[in-house]
């Protein structure tokens, strides 16, 4: 399932403006942590999947930096899994660790530390929700 949390025009000036897209990026994320640090998590959803979405764009953009951003893109498909997953929507949160992972695995230039480091991140955030529903 492709998720789509971003409007097409919002993304589409994001995609052309990687300077934008981190603006975004950053924002969201703030916003999103805070709303889901007060418990908060419904209303979370919707900022951490844009943020999901820009980091994603950064990755796919930023190639000088694709370490930086490959972590940028996995802690944030991390927070948005964890709000899915309090908000009740398990699937979800599994879905878009597994996009995540997908993701990831797709980028070539990601040296393999990096790629390990962010595989074990998600597994750890798996992990964490299978505690949850035993």
């Amino acid at each position: 399932m492709k998720y789509q949390f971003l409007c097409s025009n919002h993304g589409q000036q994001l995609q052309s403006s990687p300077g934008r897209a981190l603006s975004c990026y950053r924002d969201a994320s703030e916003h999103g942590e805070n709303l889901a640090f007060s418990g908060l998590h419904s209303e979370a959803i919707p900022y951490l999947g844009c943020a999901f979405e820009s980091a994603e764009m950064l990755l796919e953009q930023m190639s000088l930096n694709v370490n930086h951003y490959a972590l940028c893109f996995t802690e944030s498909a991390v927070m948005l899994a964890k709000s899915l997953s309090l908000a009740g929507l398990e699937n979800e949160c599994d879905e878009i660790l597994n996009l995540c992972v997908q993701r990831l695995m797709k980028v070539k230039s990601l040296p393999r530390e990096i790629l390990s480091d962010c595989l074990l991140r998600i597994h750890s955030q798996v992990n964490k929700a299978l505690a949850v529903l035993h």
